[in-house]
């Protein structure tokens, strides 16, 4: 795990940054970690995900993201993709909603970076 702000990690480490302290950098939920995810070469993935429903906390968030840098896009579905068939979006983020799958709020989106 790395989040101690110094150099990206290797290609396939895992990063870690706490939540608190992306919004006391003033970064957002998204921007701290991504300047450490896949920074210096193209095919770096981040996960964004949440437990919450709320469109303002997960789409409008990774659409923000996506925004400020045009190298970056929303990953495709894993093949094979083992849950329900309704919980990707056409947008191609995951969904899951107690009332329709049986499970907590869920909300992912894969960013790769082009």
């Amino acid at each position: 795990m790395h989040g101690d702000g110094g150099d990206p990690p290797e290609p396939g480490r895992q990063v870690a940054v706490p939540a608190g302290r992306a919004a006391a950098d003033g970064a957002g939920p998204v921007g701290d970690p991504a300047k450490r995810v896949g920074s210096r070469a193209p095919g770096g993935l981040l996960l964004y995900c949440t437990c919450s429903p709320l469109k303002e906390e997960n789409e409008e968030v990774v659409r923000a993201f996506l925004a400020e840098r045009p190298e970056a896009v929303v990953a495709a579905a894993p093949d094979g993709w083992p849950g329900p068939p309704d919980a990707w979006t056409g947008d191609g983020f995951l969904r899951l909603y107690p009332h329709r799958h049986g499970t907590d709020a869920f909300y992912a989106a894969l960013l790769w970076k082009g």
